[in-house]
Formats: C-alpha cells, structure tokens, sequence
C-alpha cells in the first residue's frame, strides 16, 4: 500500500521493517536501495534523487550516500570521482578537488568543513575587506582632527551655536535634566541604604 508523504516522499506500509515509523510506514527509495543492495540501511545512511523529484523512486535516479554530509555536499554542487571530492570556486569557476591545499578551513576544530571560495579568491576577498577597514580608519582620523582644528580656531562660532540650540530646544534640555537628577538622586539614595545597612549589620555581628 503505497501514500505520499507530505514532503512529497512516497512511503509503503511494511510494519515488519526494522526502521518503519510508528504507523508502520516506510519511504520507498530506502526499500528500493535495500533490494538493490541486498541489506538494510544504517539510520546514517541517506538516499539521494539525481534529478530532485521526490516521487522518481526508479533505482537509476536513486545514490547512497554514506552520511548526510555527503548528501548535503552534493546538493550544494560537489561531485565523486574515484572517492575523492571536486566543486567550483563560485567566483572564478575554476573545478578543485576538495582538500586543505585549494580549499581553506572555517575552523581549526571543523574537520571537513571547507570554505566555498577557493584560496586565491578567498586571499582577493580579504585584501579588498582589509582595504575597505583601512580607508574608513583613515576617513574617521581626518575628521576627527579636522574638528578639533575647527574649534580651536572658531571657539566663538561655537559658543553662538550653543546658545542658538539651547534656545531653540529648552524644554527638551529641561525635561533631559530633570530625568538625569532623578536618576542620580534615585541611586544616592539606594547607595546611602546599603551603607546604613552594612553599617549595622557589622554592629551587630561584633
């Protein structure tokens, strides 16, 4: 008895498999790989669609793949030649084989897990970023100095500017004052608590 799944699998009942679900469902391209190769599948094991249609379950479309990093790899565009790993630099388009020597590690702890960029566009990239931090340290330096030249030399501009914003803007300055003593006096208060406290209690310990 055959159903499609929701994620488009088809499933047969087989409630005597050891791997059937609690309904005693299982999918038809594990059953199909398990035929061909003569035992059951490892829970690591996964089946992958060559063409990408779920409901193709004819053995010709069907790969073993040992666990599902492999799987993951080959829908991400690497391909098997003679068990090793090939893929293409997504910017040159130039094919690698998958090893430390083309290809540079995320992390020293992530064994396998390679960068997508081959090395030398993976270098391109970190001179173009490191570039790109150099002239923004280089544009906040000028700046900076720029406006402490301004207000050495122009103090009094400066201090009409003040005047003209605090004139225009008083009741925000106000209620931003009021806040701020608030505040302060609010934690003054909690301070002069825990001093009394302590205070006390060290009286009482002696």
């Amino acid at each position: 008895m055959k159903k499609p799944n929701t994620k488009s699998y088809v499933e047969i009942l087989a409630p005597n498999h050891p791997s059937c679900n609690s309904k005693g469902y299982v999918f038809e391209h594990r059953l199909v790989i398990e035929k061909h190769i003569g035992r059951y599948l490892t829970g690591v094991e996964v089946v992958h669609h060559i063409n990408e249609i779920r409901k193709d379950n004819n053995i010709k479309n069907l790969q073993l793949c040992k666990t599902k990093k492999e799987h993951s790899r080959i829908h991400n565009g690497w391909w098997v030649d003679n068990e090793k790993w090939f893929k293409n630099c997504p910017d040159c388009n130039k094919c690698f084989e998958v090893n430390e020597i083309n290809f540079s590690v995320r992390g020293k702890k992530c064994e396998g897990n390679f960068k997508s960029r081959c090395r030398e566009c993976s270098r391109k990239q970190d001179k173009r970023y490191k570039d790109i931090v150099r002239h923004n340290k280089d544009y906040r330096i000028k700046n900076a100095k720029r406006t402490r030249e301004w207000t050495k030399n122009n103090k009094e501009k400066k201090k009409q500017a003040d005047k003209e914003y605090a004139q225009k803007n008083k009741e925000k300055i106000k209620k931003y004052k009021d806040k701020y003593r608030k505040d302060n006096i609010e934690k003054i208060r909690k301070l002069q608590r825990d001093w009394h406290r302590n205070k006390v209690l060290n009286l009482v310990i002696k």
